[in-house]
Parts: structure tokens; sequence; C-alpha cells
């Protein structure tokens, strides 16, 4: 399994709301019930971008659609303040929400854009599968979690409920 510190990109998920509802979404954004929509808060939020301040790579916000946080703007701001380097702040949207209407702020805040409009024939894979299900050799389950081509080309995010060691 790959460690975090040798990851190039780590997420920081500030809210599961989003505009699209596709059936193999990883984060099941767009599935939610109102009740299970969250927002993350500000100071959670400075404590997930001071905790990655000696981290050397890209650090990226995402969601759901993450221009839908209420904060988004106050949120700009602060990241800049914490991460300096513009080369190194991320922005992972579908461009809906309110990804036009705050078109400046993010052209100034972010210096890395992953934006999927969701317009394009996209293949979604179902890879939201129980690996006990379809693997029944425990050794080998094992190698392959360890070895698993999501997390090896993926990121680490950090979301209301902790950090984790793959974005999925």
């Amino acid at each position: 399994m790959r460690n975090i510190s040798e990851m190039g990109i780590i997420q920081i998920d500030i809210t599961n709301s989003c505009t699209n509802r596709c059936s193999n979404c990883t984060r099941f954004c767009g599935h939610y019930t109102k009740d299970r929509i969250y927002f993350m808060d500000k100071d959670y939020f400075i404590a997930a971008l001071t905790s990655l301040k000696d981290f050397d790579g890209i650090v990226g916000i995402i969601g759901g659609e993450p221009t839908l946080h209420p904060q988004f703007e106050e949120f700009c701001k602060i990241f800049k303040e914490l991460k300096p380097n513009k080369a190194k702040r991320g922005i992972w949207s579908n461009t809906g929400g309110n990804f036009n209407k705050y078109k400046d702020i993010i052209d100034d805040t972010f210096g890395f854009f992953n934006l999927n409009d969701h317009t394009r024939n996209i293949m979604h894979t179902p890879i939201l599968v129980a690996s006990e299900d379809i693997v029944l050799d425990t050794n080998e389950r094992t190698r392959l979690i360890d070895s698993c081509w999501i997390q090896n080309y993926w990121s680490a995010s950090i979301n209301p409920n902790g950090a984790f060691f793959c974005e999925v």
C-alpha cells in the first residue's frame, strides 16, 4: 500500500453535496438524503490545511461539488493564506453548482484544476463492490488490497469523519 507521504495530492472533502447523481460515484454524492449532506465547518477546514502545512504536494478541495459549500469564497481566502503556493492548490469540480459565479475567485485561488463537467461520454467503473464477494481467498484479497490501483493512483482525503489513505 502506498504511504500517504509518497502521494502527490491530498484532498480535503469540503462537502458531499453535488449537482449530479452519477450511478457509480465513488463518494455516493447526489445519493444522500438531506440529513446526510455535510458542509465542512471552517475550523475543521483550517485544521485540515494546517495539518498539511509541510506537505509538498498539491492540496485539493473536492466534494461533491465544492462550489456548493456556503463558505466557498471564505474557504478560498483561508486556502490562499495557509497554502501560499498557488501551484500547490487544486480544485476538483464538475463545473456545476456555483462554479461560474465563483470563476474569478477560482482562477485567482487555484493553480491546479481537475474539471469534469460530466458532459462527455464518461464510463464510470463500478468499483464499489465488497472484495470478499469477488475474491474468496483471504491471502489473495489482502495482496490485491495492498496493491489497489485506486489507492496507488488517486489521493488520500480528509473529510469530517477523519483522514483516509484513499479518497474512495
